[in-house]
């Protein structure tokens, strides 16, 4: 087994380094070297995210948290477009009867979209992993193509693209944000973005707003964190080449004119919503920054992490897994200072890059530094000014999450290093040997191996759901958890409660209203109540709601005790291993 994957691994570098001989200027050429180098990212896609090939249609890739929740958001996008249900943006199959917005939740539209057809081939769960690969598979191409343009070095563009592609803080959001894993948009508005600085081509102009519209459609924090990138490139502009400036602001201007007319009506929609509606949900960014050793000490989702030296100062950090996955890598961490060292004076992206990876490094910090999970109150740190004045991050609360623009910097600047490193040593094997060297150390560094995958266990009770065509609601308790999100894809009725991105306070009026409030919270009022009248009364209450909301089935997960159910005297009308069901 050993030796077999050793052979695979060889024929990957050289397959590689053959790149070099790809014939140029030719169409058909360059469409070979681009599928060879998506057919690379696919492998090694694979091979780092085993076993995902395995249980490619049965699991998804994760934890079971919100990758549950995006997979709802696939099988919504379906039924809406594909069923005539109503308005992606809106939906009573949550938080029933009167429906729940979806302003705010994390559909990211391109991955539901273009899951559509693959749902109805396949499953939702092929449909959730492929979206999930392309993302790796588009985040590499469009690394690869961006470092080649600025580098004009095919092995330090490609490494280039595996350090972007398998960073720590993909590999970590793939634990269940799929929509943060979605990534693949940047580096080619990157590209198209500078080339039409760069150039007169006006199609590449174009470009940069497709790939920037699409960048949204994906997750809207990359969509302002472009934003910033292209407001640090101007004012760079305006202190190292004054004469580009006039035209370069043009372009840009141009650019986002562009894509804000495409977006506006979607931002109009959720302009709506935040103006009308009141939000809960937003995170605490005390809790979810950066701390300054999670760029240093490999993070609890990388196999180095797991070791106990680096574990007990990790476990101290605030915030989860996925957002404390911001291990640079010291192979980075190291062709980065390369660069900066030997190619600043001849190159001024160099430099560019260099303070954009400082920028990112201090907003992903927060309002405060942490250091080994202590928050130090007494430095106030530039991201509080964006905290205080911009809805979006106020609303979002995640600064940690400016770390993706961070790796993307440093990915740049690696393919600087690796360029200046390789020409350092005679051509030859001396070249393939430090471009292998290098491509095992970043793989080696980010590995996660085995990568989580997850599934839960369905109840042949949601099929015959399914097969019934009557129009009802059902309450599954407990209601606010993304596997109960992932049964309503098998049962496919309308349920009370949910499990939002952003819920709108006034969606929890029916379920804490008095006659049902107790069953959501799992709470039982009647030690309190010494009047058996009292208790009669507040069943019958409860019993008249369930009729009155058309609730007929109350669906309860059998390693959950809900005490205020069983006093009603509700018979069981069906039971698995899963699952109690029970007919009001």
């Amino acid at each position: 087994m050993k030796s077999k994957w050793k052979g695979k691994n060889s024929a990957i570098i050289q397959n590689v380094m053959n790149i070099h001989n790809t014939p140029p200027n030719t169409a058909l050429a360059k469409m070979k070297e681009l599928a060879l180098v998506s057919v690379l990212f696919l492998a090694l896609t694979l091979l780092m995210t085993f076993p995902l090939a395995a249980h490619f249609s049965t699991h998804l890739i994760g934890n079971k948290g919100d990758s549950w929740q995006h997979a709802w958001n696939m099988w919504w996008m379906n039924k809406t477009l594909t069923e005539h249900v109503g308005s992606p943006f809106q939906t009573d199959y949550l938080f029933y009867p009167k429906g729940v917005t979806l302003a705010f939740n994390d559909m990211s539209f391109f991955n539901s979209g273009l899951s559509i057809p693959l749902q109805r081939m396949f499953n939702l769960f092929a449909a959730y992993n492929t979206m999930f690969l392309v993302s790796f598979v588009l985040s590499g191409l469009g690394m690869y193509l961006l470092a080649l343009y600025l580098t004009k070095d095919k092995p330090a563009a490609f490494l280039a693209g595996c350090i972007f592609v398998f960073c720590p803080y993909r590999m970590g959001h793939s634990l269940g944000h799929l929509s943060l894993v979605s990534t693949q948009f940047i580096p080619f508005f990157a590209l198209f973005f500078l080339k039409s600085i760069n150039a007169e081509n006006r199609s590449d102009m174009v470009f940069a707003a497709l790939f920037l519209i699409l960048t949204s459609f994906c997750n809207w924090y990359y969509l302002v964190f472009c934003t910033i990138f292209v407001l640090l490139y101007l004012i760079f502009i305006l202190f190292t080449d004054r004469s580009l400036l006039a035209k370069a602001a043009l372009k840009t201007a141009l650019i986002f004119t562009g894509t804000l007319i495409i977006l506006s009506p979607i931002f109009f929609i959720l302009l709506r919503a935040a103006l009308t509606t009141q939000f809960i949900g937003a995170h605490d960014p005390q809790i979810f920054s950066a701390d300054i050793l999670s760029y240093f000490i490999p993070g609890a989702i990388q196999n180095l992490g797991r070791f106990k030296a680096f574990a007990d100062i990790t476990s101290q950090f605030t915030g989860n897994t996925a957002e404390n996955s911001n291990y640079i890598g010291y192979s980075v961490l190291l062709l980065s200072a390369i660069a900066f060292v030997r190619l600043r004076k001849k190159d001024r992206l160099i430099t560019f890059l260099t303070i954009c990876s400082a920028v990112f490094l201090i907003l992903s910090l927060g309002i405060n530094p942490h250091l080994k999970g202590g928050v130090h109150t007494s430095i106030t740190l530039p991201y509080k000014i964006l905290y205080d004045n911009l809805f979006f991050f106020k609303f979002t609360g995640m600064p940690a999450r400016f770390l993706i623009m961070l790796m993307f910097c440093l990915s740049l600047l690696s393919a600087f290093g690796i360029k200046a490193l390789r020409l350092s040593v005679p051509a030859g094997h001396k070249q393939k040997t430090v471009f292998i060297a290098l491509l095992f150390a970043v793989l080696a560094e980010y590995a996660s191996l085995p990568y989580l995958m997850t599934s839960f266990p369905g109840s042949p009770f949601f099929e015959t759901m399914r097969q019934d065509t009557e129009d009802y609601g059902v309450i599954y308790l407990p209601h606010n958890t993304p596997r109960a999100l992932y049964y309503q894809t098998l049962h496919n009725k309308k349920m009370m409660g949910g499990y939002l991105s952003r819920t709108p306070f006034s969606a929890y009026h029916d379920i804490l209203n008095p006659a049902l409030k107790h069953l959501f919270l799992y709470s039982y009022p009647f030690e309190a109540i010494t009047d058996a009248y009292s208790h009669e009364r507040t069943r019958a209450l409860t019993k008249t709601a369930l009729h009155d909301l058309e609730i007929k089935f109350i669906i309860l997960e059998n390693d959950r005790a809900n005490y205020f159910l069983q006093s009603l005297r509700i018979p069981i009308f069906y039971t698995d291993e899963i699952i109690t069901v029970y007919k009001p």
